[in-house]
């Protein structure tokens, strides 16, 4: 659902050779990264609309800390997959709890900021399980379900902040319960001089209402039916652009390809190089809080792909060149050089929300899911988004294996070519189509949207909740 919009809002009217095999290895995955496969099945079918919302977010909690639960007394293989099964639907849920909660309890003006966090801290998971496992590999690798002990331990420690947080006010303007909702909004805003609640949440009414009218005039009250508006359809082909971007602009290159970089440096302790380069992208997504609200989403994928491209095309292109003493160091350079081009672009905006190369690729960002498509459907609209992205993604994890192996295609770092190749033909319908959302309200975005702003023109299109504003601020 739509939400409230902020201070500017308030005045408004409630209107390789050897190395290679190595590499085999990695792509042979993670067992404990296994659950991700079924992340696309719950994906499709989960629809918790009508649940408020922060119901949402427990059920996701309850549904994690179930599957570690089940994996800690699993005494066979049959149990174990049951766990990660469990884990794929508290993953394939995500988009339609925590991104929606975050994007419903935030304001335009740093709601890419917010949702750029839920990067970091997935990021920042991703390592503590990279140096947990590589602990627990050095030190007593049969007892396996250590790994599952530390998890409940984090999963509990959750448990404080999530008693705290407030169901969203958009949930309760969109059931028409306007002292539930005026609540929450009150511990959000905080003690602000010359805050009007009761302004607020008018505003925040008038674009659930409209929100909701918009959907229904193009698909009664089916939501698929809805979704299969054109305008609506546009919206969510759209939202999936970043997201599945992802998948081709050379992730199981340079993640899965670490290994063989740091090898040809000469780095003894490869784990270390691959934190390295995780550390990188950790530093890219701190300073994508400030770029993203800052530069804008659609600056942000429309530059880094190129450099992506472009990097892509040079470890392709190095291939041909005759190994020396600086082949090593110059890829490694190479690989940090993209990931924190990744970081700063796609990472924060759409990443995929369980990796298939590498154990860093996380559940990032999202942003693009939760602001492009009509509010109403955003369940719809992921199920959707993340079904194509899982299409790509899954061909992708059987083929690129393929293709690096010597015993097949035996391509090699050629693979470069091909992934700059198919990322700059991706960058069209990205330029043409993925529009600008930054400090846009939702019913701005439906406002642009219908009026079919080309999406190159949605940042300097003025819109009529910008000229009531222009408008009140002449008279005053």
């Amino acid at each position: 659902m739509a939400q409230g919009t902020g201070p500017d809002h308030l005045n408004q009217k409630p209107r390789e050779e050897e190395p290679r095999e190595a590499v085999e290895v990695e792509h042979a995955g993670d067992p404990l990264e296994e659950h991700g496969e079924t992340t696309p099945i719950t994906s499709a079918f989960a629809d918790w609309r009508r649940a408020a919302c922060i119901k949402k977010v427990w059920r996701l909690y309850i549904t994690g800390l179930s599957s570690i639960v089940v994996a800690i007394v699993s005494q066979n293989w049959v149990v174990l997959l049951a766990s990660r099964l469990i884990a794929g639907c508290a993953g394939g849920t995500m988009g339609t709890s925590v991104m929606v909660y975050m994007s419903e309890v935030t304001k335009p003006q740093f709601r890419g900021t917010l949702l750029a966090s839920f990067s970091l801290a997935f990021s920042l998971g991703q390592v503590f399980l990279a140096v947990g496992l590589k602990v627990l590999g050095d030190t007593n690798p049969m007892h396996s379900r250590n790994v599952f002990y530390s998890e409940s331990v984090f999963c509990s420690l959750l448990i404080f902040p999530m008693l705290y947080l407030p169901e969203s006010p958009a949930w309760y303007a969109s059931k028409g319960r306007r002292e539930d909702a005026k609540r929450p909004l009150r511990r959000l805003v905080g003690d602000v001089e010359g805050y009007d609640v009761d302004h607020e949440y008018a505003v925040m009414r008038y674009e659930v209402d409209q929100s909701a009218a918009l959907s229904q005039s193009r698909g009664g009250e089916s939501d698929w039916k809805a979704l299969m508006a054109p305008i609506n359809l546009k919206r969510a082909v759209f939202s999936t652009l970043p997201l599945t971007f992802q998948n081709i602009v050379g992730v199981p290159l340079m993640f899965g390809y670490t290994t063989y970089f740091f090898s040809l440096a000469d780095v003894d302790d490869l784990f270390l190089g691959k934190i390295v380069i995780n550390s990188i992208l950790l530093v890219g997504i701190v300073l994508s809080f400030y770029l993203i609200d800052k530069v804008g989403r659609r600056t942000l994928v429309l530059g880094g792909g190129p450099g992506m491209c472009a990097v892509c095309l040079v470890v392709g292109g190095l291939e041909f060149a005759q190994p020396t003493a600086a082949s090593g160091p110059v890829l490694v350079a190479l690989c940090g050089i993209w990931a924190f081009l990744y970081a700063n672009s796609l990472a924060p905006i759409g990443e995929s929300p369980v990796s298939f190369f590498f154990f860093f690729c996380a559940d990032d960002g999202w942003i693009s899911l939760v602001e492009v498509p009509s509010p109403k459907l955003w369940a719809k609209t992921t199920s959707l988004a993340v079904t194509v992205q899982y299409i790509t993604g899954i061909t992708l994890n059987y083929t690129v294996p393929l293709m690096l192996s010597n015993q097949y295609a035996g391509w090699g770092q050629k693979v470069g070519l091909f992934f700059g190749g198919v990322t700059l033909v991706y960058l069209i319908p990205c330029a043409l189509l993925f529009p600008e959302t930054k400090g846009r309200t939702y019913q701005e975005l439906d406002e642009l949207f219908e009026r079919r702003v080309p999406a190159w023109r949605f940042s300097k299109t003025s819109t009529a909740h910008q000229n009531g504003i222009e408008l009140r601020a002449a008279n005053q």
